[in-house]
């Protein structure tokens, strides 16, 4: 499974390899596969567990804004 995701994030990103450079976009293409296949595996072993949401974060205050003198 984990080819799979990282065939398919460098087909995607591949454009970025030329940013980054050949071992570099390897190395991070590594890293991120693994990461999605280990938080894939997590949520195949819990399957009825609801997923959790960050409760909701409070609104912005809105910007003073200072009087231009003229």
């Amino acid at each position: 499974m984990r080819q799979q995701i990282s065939a398919r994030l460098e087909s995607t990103f591949g454009d970025l390899q030329q940013a980054l450079g050949k071992t570099r976009f390897k190395r991070n293409i590594k890293k991120a596969s693994k990461a999605l296949a280990e938080d894939l595996k997590k949520t195949k072993d819990t399957p009825g567990e609801p997923i959790l949401l960050p409760e909701k974060v409070a609104e912005p205050s809105p910007k003073k804004h200072s009087k231009k003198k003229s």
